[in-house]
């Protein structure tokens, strides 16, 4: 292998190590204003320390810090509980009386573990392995169970809000070199193929990815990452809210507000009763939507409606949108790829070809 692609991949994992850092500082500052960062305060550590290990690995100072790679090997099992953990704050699941440190007493055990056995240098070379073994175990199961949670939390949210959008690619990115590292475990002792270590520890790279993305997430501040959202500190209970809504979608279905182009927050709620706040946090936090889509949703239904009418020939799209609601052409094709995923003529398409 040349020097000289090894000196770019250390290069390229310091800068990945040092934008986990900063998000880790940045992270730290924030936790005030959003708690749930602490979370990512941690997987940002342990995401740190791995990649400083493959540096250390690549420059040959593994040598002089043989001991590092014990310590970087504990921090493997703090990723997945990390994402779980903020995944359902984020989401709204998680339990405050629920003790979060519950799901990092395999991390706990396991860096104790390999801190006495520096310390005394006194552990049977069996006891060692045995140990390392369950803990590589454990370690795939955490991936295994949380990951499939966690997408799981998120594939229940839709739409899924922009604040949330960017757990989910990053949940993948992380996904990604654990997928490879076990795709890698398989071909050496199932195939006998020799994995060179130079490619092995380049997964790191992919963390590296990861926290170049997610540096680029915090720092443009527009998904909540760091930033209190709107209405963040303010919440209203079960039964309020459960309330609330009935309110606002049996006045808007009854009436079919939603057909009214000038519709806005002040006319829901002097038709609810409800104060414009009510309103706006009950949809926010009921229906996770803002208040545009949440009024959008019903004007959709009411154009998938239409258009399954044979009479709705005669009309083109944009016209039926507008008996809908919508206040023009673009606002409706945006609305509609938003939440269905597809244009609205593909929609028609699929409806005529599967009638």
């Amino acid at each position: 292998m040349s020097r000289t692609l090894i000196d770019i991949s250390i290069l390229l994992n310091i800068l990945g190590f040092g934008q986990g850092m900063f998000l880790c500082f940045s992270l730290w500052k924030s936790r005030k204003v959003k708690s749930e960062n602490i979370y990512l305060v941690y997987l940002f550590i342990a995401i740190s320390v791995i990649i400083l290990n493959a540096i250390f690995r690549l420059s040959y100072y593994i040598d002089a810090l043989w001991f590092f790679e014990m310590f970087s090997n504990s921090f493997l099992l703090v990723i997945a509980p990390s994402i779980f953990l903020f995944v359902k704050i984020k989401s709204k699941q998680a339990h405050p009386q629920n003790p979060k440190w519950v799901h990092y007493l395999p991390f706990l055990f396991y860096f104790s573990f390999n801190l006495v056995s520096l310390v005394y240098l006194e552990t049977k070379q069996s006891t060692t392995e045995i140990i390392d073994n369950i803990a590589y175990l454990i370690f795939n199961l955490q991936f295994i169970v949380y990951f499939v949670l966690s997408l799981f939390i998120l594939g229940k949210i839709k739409p899924l809000p922009d604040p949330l959008k960017w757990i989910r690619i990053a949940i993948w990115l992380i996904i990604v070199p654990w997928l490879l590292q076990l795709g890698f475990l398989f071909a050496e002792n199932i195939f006998g193929v020799v994995i060179p270590d130079f490619l092995s520890l380049n997964l790191s790279l992919i963390f590296g990815i990861c926290t170049f993305f997610l540096s680029y997430v915090h720092t443009t501040g527009k998904v909540g990452f760091a930033k209190k959202e709107k209405y963040e500190d303010s919440r209203i209970s079960p039964n309020e809210l459960s309330r609330n809504l009935n309110i606002i979608k049996s006045i808007i279905k009854k009436e079919k507000l939603f057909l009214d182009k000038e519709m806005s927050l002040k006319k829901i709620s002097e038709k609810t009763q409800l104060s414009p706040r009510d309103v706006s946090l009950s949809i926010n936090q009921g229906m996770q939507q803002n208040f545009v889509d949440f009024i959008n949703s019903y004007r959709i239904e009411s154009f998938k409606q239409i258009i399954r009418q044979e009479s709705s020939s005669n009309y083109t799209l944009v016209a039926i949108a507008e008996n809908c609601g919508f206040k023009s052409s673009s606002t409706f094709y945006a609305a509609f790829k938003k939440q269905m995923g597809i244009t609205p003529k593909q929609y028609k398409d699929n409806l005529d070809s599967n009638p």
